[in-house]
């Protein structure tokens, strides 16, 4: 997860992001709306070399079901 933890870290600078993050959702920070969400996600994708289906994407909501997502591509945080 430490690669997804940068990316937070990076989207969301001003965050205090805990090592524990699997719960953290759309919310978890004030800065953390629908916009910057997007914004993480492509960066996401970006990083991993990985595209969302609209359906995987509507479902996106925490970092638990973005960790899931990965995996089901294959890849292993």
């Amino acid at each position: 997860m430490n690669h997804l933890f940068g990316l937070l870290k990076r989207q969301f600078p001003d965050a205090e992001i805990p090592e524990q993050m699997l719960d953290l959702a759309i919310g978890s920070f004030p800065d953390w709306d629908s916009l910057s969400h997007i914004s993480l996600l492509l960066s996401i994708e970006e990083h991993y070399d990985v595209r969302f289906t609209l359906d995987e994407m509507a479902n996106l909501i925490s970092i638990r079901n973005i960790i899931q997502v990965l995996e089901s591509h294959g890849i292993s945080e």
